[in-house]
């Protein structure tokens, strides 16, 4: 079952950290999306809906681009430190605390660029990782506790608000999902996610 989990969620992490490219897309064809590891009710749910939703290159492109790139401010930022910190801005204390504990680890974070490595979607690759590993519980736990619940949740509900296609409102979804999955091995009762929305970093900023 971890294992299932870990796999699924690293998956979607790379979906949602990379520039939509048909080499990458084709992990989502109709075969694969049979193939791919259900743990239960709710991700067998939004599979399925994923499985029957059109997948077209360049909406899906176009989606992606609207949504963490531009033009002009993004629709949904996905560093921690624009979220977390008193200055919601990159490079910020939230990133220079993620950094510090994954060279304290000897977590290695493979960037396809100078952005910072605080990406919502790096973060939830490394929690996978550790999620995999029997050896590595109480960093994984840590990571869910401090890196993960105060702020990726909201993240992912306001890519679900944002999105125009199903393909990244489902990945949204299952994300939410295996964190869930990942975060009740740890904390003893539910996470209720705060109330800040990416609206609220824009006021701020």
């Amino acid at each position: 079952m971890k294992a299932d989990i870990a796999l699924a969620l690293k998956t979607v992490a790379q979906l949602f950290y990379c520039y939509p490219t048909p080499d990458l897309l084709s992990v989502i064809t109709d075969t694969s999306l049979q193939e791919w590891p259900v743990v239960g009710d709710d991700d067998a749910e939004a599979l399925q809906i994923l499985m029957g939703s059109d997948r077209d290159f360049n909406v899906i492109c176009a989606d992606y681009t609207r949504m963490f790139i531009g033009p002009g401010k993004k629709l949904v930022y996905p560093w921690s430190s624009i979220y977390l910190d008193d200055e919601p801005l990159m490079f910020g204390d939230s990133t220079e605390r993620w950094e510090k504990f994954c060279r304290r680890y000897g977590i290695g974070i493979e960037q396809q660029s100078n952005d910072p490595s605080d990406h919502f979607a790096l973060i939830l690759w490394v929690l996978a990782d550790l999620f995999d590993n029997p050896q590595a519980q109480s960093l994984c736990e840590q990571v869910v506790k401090e890196f993960c619940l105060p702020w990726i949740p909201s993240l992912l509900t306001s890519v679900v608000a944002a999105s125009q296609t199903v393909f990244y409102r489902q990945l949204a979804q299952l994300a939410q999902i295996y964190l869930r999955l990942i975060a009740e091995q740890f904390v003893d009762q539910t996470y209720t996610p705060p109330r800040t929305t990416i609206a609220d970093v824009v006021v701020k900023r």
